[in-house]
């Protein structure tokens, strides 16, 4: 008996570290109560080939933890207008540099030193047939040497796929995963709309005279939804090629930076707590610098007016600049205007034209089309409470920002046609005159 307790007491010990092994090897035949000797035997036999399993097993655990880790490579490629600049900012800060680090991330020193990533990438991809910098290339080799994984942000990448010469640049990575960030249609035009506009603030060019509604009505609603730089279709191209993850613009209250450095993509939970903590200690100086600006309507309305007139021949465009055009309007209207009360006074007393409703009707349709599509085909979700919110959701946000005159433009004509605008366009002619000479 004292010897069938031992055996089990073994048996309990053994088991649970060398299963597989012990399994087959392991089995009492029937014995009579006499037979000790062949009980010994195989209690022997047993833990014998427990103990070479146990030596088994710890060689390739020692074998596994000396194989490098498998590294990756994640692009974030935008696209534009929807945070990028944001992300970018942040990877800025000595603090975020720290946290990846910790992380298992290395930035490439475009992203650290301020120079264009598409510009340097462009040359390492041998686009432009320069040598790619010297200090990307130290970055690789140290990244790869050390199993770290390297993180990009460049939404220039969304027009700009040289694809097959990505996979062959990262091709000693283990994996390359692209990020696209997901915005709603409807806002991401209006907001791509500004951006696009503001591109030309300095110069005057008679193509950026058109306002919102007539390159809604030029192009149409859908063929804006085809633009190449849009989320989806930039999703649609590089998932050809590679993985492709999507982040929301919209999730946690529109913060994208927490969406990004929180997501499972990243899986990078120290820099996540970083963001947290910056948050949490609402240090206005490094806040403001992840915050992405967005241009003021109201420069944007004196914009469109501006050009208008340039385009009549209203403005000496050699004597004035666009920009010193845009200033003289606000302050005209700041001192020699009535205003009523508000920030928002001064926009509200321009006349104004909006997409007809049967485009805006269109509009809300593409762009509800856009949600359902990321939900479905992409995100394959299958809550469709999460999905019906979100619809819930950009209607009420589709709503807010039609009464806000987000789809609208200066009626500019009429602006030109009155009399007290006439005065101010001579004002300031008669002032660039005297300047110039």
């Amino acid at each position: 008996k004292s010897i069938l307790m031992i055996g089990a007491a073994l048996m309990l010990f053994t088991f649970p570290l060398a299963q597989k092994n012990f399994r087959s090897h392991f089995y009492l035949r029937h014995q009579s109560q006499q037979d000790t000797s062949g009980i010994k035997t195989q209690l022997t036999e047993a833990i014998t080939t427990a103990a070479a399993a146990l030596t088994e097993e710890a060689t390739t655990i020692s074998v596994k933890s000396s194989q490098p880790l498998p590294t990756k490579v994640i692009l974030h490629v935008g696209p534009h207008k929807t945070g990028s600049t944001a992300i970018q900012s942040s990877l800025q800060l000595d603090l975020y540099h720290k946290s990846l680090a910790s992380d298992n991330y290395m930035l490439l020193p475009g992203d650290q030193m301020g120079y264009s990533m598409k510009t340097a990438l462009s040359r390492c991809l041998n686009f432009s047939g320069k040598k790619c910098p010297t200090d990307i290339m130290k970055q690789m080799k140290k990244a790869r040497s050390n199993s770290h994984n390297i993180l990009i942000s460049s939404e220039q990448f969304d027009y700009y796929r040289p694809m097959k010469q990505i996979q062959a640049f990262f091709k000693h990575f283990d994996s390359i995963q692209i990020v696209v960030v997901y915005r709603r249609f409807s806002e991401w035009l209006a907001s791509w709309y500004g951006q696009d506009r503001r591109n030309h603030w300095k110069d005057w060019n008679p193509s950026s005279s058109m306002n919102f509604v007539d390159i809604v009505t030029k192009k149409g609603v859908r063929g804006w939804y085809k633009n190449d730089r849009y989320s989806i279709n930039a999703y649609n191209h590089y998932n050809e090629y590679f993985n492709v993850s999507w982040l929301s613009m919209h999730a946690n209250k529109g913060d994208v930076v927490e969406n990004f450095f929180c997501s499972s993509v990243l899986n990078a939970p120290n820099t996540c707590n970083a963001n947290a903590d910056l948050k949490r200690t609402q240090n206005a100086s490094l806040m403001k610098k992840v915050k992405y600006n967005i241009a003021p309507m109201m420069m944007m309305a004196y914009d469109e007016i501006v050009t208008e007139a340039y385009d009549r021949g209203l403005i000496n465009g050699t004597a004035i600049t666009r920009n010193d055009a845009r200033r003289f309007l606000y302050k005209y209207q700041q001192n020699h205007m009535q205003l009523g009360e508000g920030k928002e006074a001064a926009y509200n007393e321009f006349p104004k034209i909006c997409l007809p409703e049967e485009t805006l009707e269109e509009l809300l349709t593409v762009s509800l089309e856009a949600e359902r599509e990321y939900y479905s085909s992409f995100l394959q979700h299958s809550n469709a409470t999460a999905q019906t919110q979100g619809e819930e959701e950009l209607r009420h946000k589709f709503e807010k920002m039609k009464s806000g005159n987000a789809f609208c433009s200066i009626d500019t004509r009429s602006v030109l046609a009155d009399p007290k605008w006439r005065k101010a366009f001579n004002e300031m002619n008669k002032k660039g005159n005297e300047n110039d000479e």
